[in-house]
């Protein structure tokens, strides 16, 4: 290491710090047990322990993928273990939650259950189970005191963390921070492995950004309820809220980064969630949508039937295509899909729980386009693939139930509401081109907070 490269380790490792606990003065450092999420979610993110430590397994031939790490699974049980003594600790109350939320227990149930027809209903079993841990760290935020502002806290000390890592891995440790495309050019990943990776950081951080700076902090306790017009006054103060001069600098670096390191992952997919996540947040922070929300549904089916008529008429998604400078092939996907389309599966109950991407099925795709390839690069796709229409499905009324929930709190809680909301539409769009409805995926734990449903009162700490 040269004396540049150590003068930047030790300037970022002081930026994380510094901005670290000045917000810890600022907002409160949290439950201890937000550090469970936290690590979960930074590892999801980023690299499994396995990849930071340099002995992940080969993946060179289906089986090596198969089995993954078993470092990694002991890693991410012992998360998902702590996880759920913090939630039996917190004595919650799974007969009112499982109710409120039976969709998704129906759903999870589903998946459970579509093991037995997979190829390999054990490895199928073993999948669903690891991936119980985005509904678990979902519910250490939720059962929190006061959950926004857990959320709050760990994507923002998540910030502080992936940021400034992945700046100084691109700049001074290019052997951990790029990797290279066939044809030489440099690919940027920061603390990912690709860079989608890194294009996913910057997108949930720079959701983050748009948060706090267009509805301002969380509050502790959800705004009164409005009563009408003449409450709008109470929403603008609470949805409008801007960021003290104490937050300013934090934003100024973790958005700043976020944009920067956006524009070297070349990730489009990411920047055009970041817009439309940016653009539903700045539209419901209005005062006029906040004492009136049932106006935020119709307002949506006809802003769709709008799109999808000018769509028809003036081609509108290649034109946005070209000018996010990508082509119809949408960087070689619809060869993947093409190829995919040609295997044989189930259409209704697919060939269980993240069991298309094994065996002969996963060789079929290798042989056709290459070594590596580990998911159909569309959510929807995938579930139709994994768990057929009913999956497709259970996924579209789950994102219903999500905005229905988010819309309904708007007027007691906008800031929240907001959040909530802009989470649902990112990872509808996010998913039609890459998959995040399943696994140990950041983007869909986001979308379960968003989702779930907990009440204070099913809460009874010790």
């Amino acid at each position: 290491m040269n004396m540049a490269a150590a003068l930047a380790c030790l300037a970022c490792a002081a930026t994380i710090i510094v901005l670290w606990r000045r917000d810890a003065r600022r907002h409160g450092s949290g439950s201890w047990a937000l550090w469970i999420p936290l690590i979960w979610m930074f590892l999801a993110g980023s690299r499994w322990v396995s990849a930071w430590l340099g002995i992940s397994p080969s993946l060179g031939t289906v089986q090596d993928y198969a089995e993954g790490s078993p470092l990694d699974r002991m890693v991410f049980a012992a998360l998902m273990a702590a996880a759920a003594w913090v939630i039996w600790r917190r004595r919650l109350d799974w007969g009112a939650l499982l109710f409120a939320n039976r969709w998704l227990a129906l759903y999870m149930a589903f998946c459970a259950t579509s093991a037995l027809w997979a190829d390999d209903p054990s490895l199928s079993f073993k999948r669903w189970f690891k991936d119980l841990g985005a509904p678990l760290m979902a519910l250490v935020i939720l059962t929190d005191r006061h959950p926004a502002r857990a959320l709050r806290t760990v994507l923002t000390r998540l910030a502080l963390l992936w940021l400034p890592l992945s700046a100084l891995f691109i700049r001074y440790f290019p052997q951990w921070g790029r990797v290279f495309h066939v044809d030489g050019l440099p690919m940027y990943t920061g603390v990912g492995q690709q860079k989608n990776d890194l294009g996913l950081i910057c997108l949930e951080t720079g959701l983050l950004v748009a948060w706090l700076v267009c509805c301002g902090p969380p509050s502790p306790q959800p705004a009164a309820l409005l009563q009408g017009p003449g409450e709008i006054g109470k929403a603008r103060k609470v949805a409008l809220a801007l960021p003290r001069s104490q937050d300013r600098v934090m934003l100024l670096v973790v958005g700043g980064l976020s944009l920067w390191l956006l524009s070297l992952s070349n990730s489009r997919t990411a920047l055009g969630c970041l817009i439309l996540g940016a653009i539903t947040l700045a539209i419901l922070r209005h005062p006029a949508i906040i004492a009136k929300p049932h106006r935020v549904i119709p307002s949506l089916g006809v802003m769709l039937v709008l799109l999808l008529a000018l769509d028809a008429s003036l081609d509108l998604k290649s034109t946005a295509l070209s000018m996010m400078g990508r082509d119809a092939s949408l960087t070689n996907r619809t060869s993947l899909w093409k190829v995919l389309g040609s295997i044989s599966t189930d259409p209704w109950w697919g060939e269980g729980y993240m069991s298309f991407w094994s065996g002969w099925r996963m060789q079929t795709v290798w042989n056709a386009l290459g070594r590596g390839i580990n998911q159909a690069h569309s959510g929807y796709l995938e579930q139709f693939l994994n768990l057929g229409w009913v999956g497709v499905g259970f996924i579209s009324l789950l994102a219903w139930v999500a905005v229905r929930r988010g819309v309904s709190s708007l007027s007691t809680d906008p800031s929240w509401s907001a959040w909530r909301l802009s989470v649902v539409g990112v990872i509808l769009l996010y998913n039609y081109t890459e998959a995040a409805f399943y696994g140990v995926n950041t983007l869909w734990a986001l979308f379960l907070i968003s989702l779930i449903e907990v009440r204070p009162a099913w809460v009874r700490r010790p």
